[in-house]
């Protein structure tokens, strides 16, 4: 089983794990990614911009 419990690197709030849409592997987007992408759970990170190019990983 997978469990990341860091908090976000941008702003230190707790983050939520949600799968990745399998059509980004299929589709070769991102075959060796992390097992789930990690989501703020903070509305107000940076990590949560609506623009992907201004966006940091949380």
């Amino acid at each position: 089983m997978y469990f990341d419990n860091s908090p976000c690197r941008v702003c230190g709030a707790e983050v939520e794990l949600r799968a990745h849409d399998a059509s980004e592997v299929r589709h070769g987007k991102n075959p060796d990614g992390t097992v789930d992408l990690r989501v703020c759970s903070n509305p107000d990170c940076p990590t949560n911009a609506t623009s992907p190019a201004d966006t940091p990983t949380p």
